[in-house]
């Protein structure tokens, strides 16, 4: 009879132990949904800071575009026409030309531009925005004694146009220079629109005779310097045949993306030295019509903010169930050691715990560093979680070790968030560790087979059929 107890109770304690993993695995499912909320709150925030960057930067500026100046021309072909009319019952022709404009454009052979950026922090209510204002300076020469020859039915008008490309002209600030081939034009500047930019230029006190003749054979020099007011990135246009851009900016760290990177960058706190080499030897400066024209190729420096405390707690969400699961798994291993067992109000009470730890991040975010809000929330969860431990478990040394546990989980989580290189790595080994620790805990329980307890069946009654035959 204590045979049969003993049975009795191992199969009920293996029954309990895999509805209590079942218990366990649902209830990290169930977590999941407060979670969601959580999400969409996070979403609403975004929203709010998107709206707040938007309204600080719409009246300041938005990108700043690097591109060489382009020489526009009027181009025209003069062609016959013969018109016949009878009166007086006689024919005569009349020869008229005709003229068909399109514009053209010339593009630099050589392109320098340098510029110096300070960034600064505009706030709404406790958001903010990064703004900046550029002293941009471009020199370089137009060789227009590499432009194709024009065709012998095709002539250039007196009208020639110096332009520089803008996003909208209302963000440059001032100009201090605008020198072509020598000559100043700083008091001609006229405001106008091309290929979907605004553009700031002159008209050229050039002639239709000289650009023919003289100045085919030489270089036209320029060399420009002005203001700009903008924010988020910088977008540079390396259209001209050799281009050397220098940006210089304090206040900002960059993200680099786009056709071509730099040749040469450093990045120290808050600020960056950037040097783009870009030759395009298909270029031969010959004049392009503006119908065709188009900006080959484009590379992005980003200055906006590569992270705010949304995007980080939104990449924290990723890792909820994760990080729930891995805790209630040391749990039962403590469990399996105690042999005492939880109910699903002790689980549900802790996973409430660890799902408002996100809650905390974000309010504290609002008004903190994020490092800080990130701190304050995680030791904030280990205390609580650790003296409720201590409290079901009668025991200090549980709450110790579950709020180890818990601070090296936040710890490293808190590396993975701004290391997503390493994330799956480290999310491995985690993974790793935690089933090793469960296998080697889950070893030491005991085993029981219904076909082991038949034959415990079968060879006691053969005793007791031996005993009574004695």
């Amino acid at each position: 009879m204590g045979n049969d107890m003993f049975k009795n109770k191992t199969s009920d304690k293996a029954f309990s132990l895999n509805y209590h993993l079942i218990l366990i695995i649902s209830l990290c499912v169930l977590l999941m949904i407060p979670q969601l909320f959580f999400n969409s709150l996070l979403d609403q925030r975004q929203y709010f800071l998107d709206d707040a960057k938007s309204n600080i930067t719409s009246s300041w500026g938005k990108s700043l575009i690097i591109s060489p100046p382009l020489l526009s021309l009027e181009l025209y072909s003069i062609e016959s026409s013969t018109e016949s009319s009878t009166e007086s019952s006689t024919e005569s022709s009349t020869e008229k030309n005709v003229k068909f404009f399109n514009k053209a454009i010339v593009i630099p052979s050589e392109f320098k531009a340098d510029v110096q950026l300070n960034a600064s922090t505009r706030t709404k209510g406790f958001y903010s925005a990064k703004i900046y204002t550029a002293t941009v300076n471009y020199s370089g020469y137009f060789d227009l004694s590499k432009i194709t020859p024009f065709d012998e039915n095709l002539a250039v008008s007196n009208n020639f146009d110096l332009d520089v490309l803008t996003t909208k002209n209302i963000y440059v600030n001032k100009f201090f220079k605008f020198e072509v081939d020598g000559k100043d034009y700083l008091e001609n500047i006229n405001s106008g629109r091309s290929f979907y930019l605004d553009t700031l230029g002159v008209k050229l006190d050039i002639g239709h005779q000289s650009i023919c003749d003289s100045m085919l054979n030489q270089k036209i020099p320029f060399n420009i310097s002005f203001e700009i007011r903008g924010s988020s990135d910088i977008i540079l246009h390396a259209i001209a045949k050799t281009n050397t851009i220098m940006v210089q900016a304090t206040g900002v760290t960059p993200k680099f993306t786009g056709d071509n990177l730099p040749s040469q960058y450093s990045i120290q706190d808050n600020s960056f030295n950037a040097v783009y080499n870009i030759s395009n030897f298909s270029n031969t400066s010959k004049f392009i019509l503006a119908d065709r024209f188009d900006f080959a190729t484009e590379s992005i420096i980003d200055i906006s903010e590569l992270f705010n405390q949304y995007s980080l707690i939104e990449r924290l969400t990723k890792y909820a169930f994760f990080f729930i699961l891995v805790t209630f798994a040391c749990i039962f291993i403590v469990e399996s050691i105690c042999n005492i067992y939880l109910t699903a109000v002790h689980f549900l009470v802790v996973g409430s715990a660890l799902v408002l730890f996100y809650l905390v991040v974000l309010s504290l975010s609002e008004h903190m560093l994020f490092a800080y809000a990130y701190i304050i929330a995680s030791l904030l969860m280990i205390l609580m979680i650790a003296l409720y431990l201590k409290t079901i478990f009668k025991n200090k040394k549980i709450a110790v070790f579950m709020g180890l546990v818990l601070t090296s989980m936040y710890t490293v989580l808190f590396a993975i968030i701004h290391a997503q290189n390493y994330a799956l790595l480290v999310g491995t080994l985690i993974l790793v560790v935690l089933l090793g620790a469960i296998m080697y805990v889950t070893a030491k329980l005991k085993t029981y087979s219904i076909n082991a307890d038949k034959t415990d069946d079968i060879n006691k009654t053969s005793v007791t059929d031996n005993s009574n035959k004695s």
